[in-house]
């Protein structure tokens, strides 16, 4: 399990107007898969991707040491 800041994500997307279900359609994946990633159950460049591009900060999502976020997200 990944230790994520899930209320604070939860609550940076209420903030915004972003739901789970608005990632999952964008990126074609089930709700859930999103739940889970955010509750740091599940790894996903995609959703962590996604989720930087429309500004949540890096620091909620516990973004490990292997894992590359993208250039033009990063940027």
């Amino acid at each position: 399990m990944i230790k994520r800041e899930s209320l604070q994500i939860k609550a940076w997307m209420v903030l915004n107007g972003i739901s789970q279900a608005d990632i999952g359609r964008e990126l074609g994946i089930p709700r859930q898969n999103v739940c889970d990633f955010i509750k740091g159950n599940r790894h996903s460049r995609r959703i962590m991707n996604c989720l930087i591009e429309k500004g949540c900060p890096q620091e909620f999502l516990a973004i490990p040491d292997n894992s590359h976020v993208t250039e033009e997200v990063a940027a």
